[in-house]
């Protein structure tokens, strides 16, 4: 179980104006120098002096933990970061706090997406910077990096499974011939690599023990009752689409560099990428 801070007492602070009115306004704790914001009995989140940005603008920092995620600088921009905590504390405590729309966490990326000027935008490990614009009076991000997504090259996908398709042919009519009963103690996941390996072989015995070995992720189970002794029998046979689903998987695994492409998206959108985990392999 996880907790998170629920925000509920924090002041939505829309520029510098108004976060060096809310610092001026807050005494500190008596005989430190913090200064709570909102709830003065939640030490851990309060409002600071920042140190002057690039420009030399004055700043305030609203800060959680030990992360300003909020820093309003007096030249009418915004940093927003999350100090390498992608949590719900800290998309909630940004989302309360900032002149923005919506603040969620995108785990698998390891950042922040923040919903501002009509567009989704990437708050990642430098942070995200907000303008001011007058004409359309609301913030806009300043340089924003693209989200990207991993793509597969479909040519790249067919070329390798070339390599695979003797035992495939293989594969798929021993399916419609035999059953197998489910073996002790093969149930322990298998290395990719070392099992593409007993595929691309043009060892008989290399393409049984890769079938055995297969049927734990595109094994279908087929449950009969034997008359003989009076119990049920279950039996596993490969499927067709659940074995190609299967090889599919390995191939992103061990080909990643070789299937797999990046390509960013329009600025403003995101959408979840399914092949992000086979980057990271």
């Amino acid at each position: 179980m996880s907790f998170g801070i629920d925000g509920r007492d924090l002041p939505l602070l829309r520029n510098y104006a108004r976060a060096k009115q809310a610092y001026d306004s807050i005494t500190p704790i008596r005989g430190t120098t913090t200064r709570p914001l909102g709830d003065r009995r939640k030490h851990h989140q309060r409002i600071e002096e920042a140190p002057r940005n690039g420009a030399g603008a004055a700043g305030v920092a609203c800060v959680l933990y030990h992360t300003a995620c909020v820093t309003y600088y007096e030249d009418g921009t915004i940093h927003l970061a999350h100090g390498g905590y992608v949590s719900q504390s800290t998309c909630t405590f940004i989302e309360r706090i900032a002149p923005v729309s919506e603040v969620r966490m995108d785990k698998k990326r390891g950042c922040l997406v923040v919903r501002v000027a009509g567009g989704e935008y990437q708050c990642g490990n430098d942070g995200l910077w907000l303008r001011y614009n007058p004409e359309s009076t609301s913030y806009v991000p300043v340089d924003p990096v693209p989200f990207a997504v991993t793509l597969v090259d479909r040519a790249a996908m067919r070329e390798v499974k070339k390599q695979y398709a003797a035992f495939m042919t293989y594969a798929v009519g021993l399916g419609k011939l035999t059953q197998w009963d489910k073996p002790e103690g093969e149930g322990v996941p298998v290395n990719a690599a070392e099992l593409l390996e007993y595929m691309a072989s043009d060892d008989i015995e290399d393409w049984a023990m890769a079938y055995r070995k297969l049927m734990w992720g595109a094994g279908v189970e087929r449950t009969h009752y034997d008359y003989q002794t009076n119990r049920w029998h279950s039996s596993f046979v490969c499927d067709k689409k659940r074995l190609d689903a299967r090889l599919t998987h390995m191939v992103k695994q061990v080909h990643a560099s070789e299937v797999l492409v990046s390509e960013a998206l329009p600025l403003g959108q995101h959408k979840k990428d399914p092949n992000n985990d086979y980057r990271e392999v």
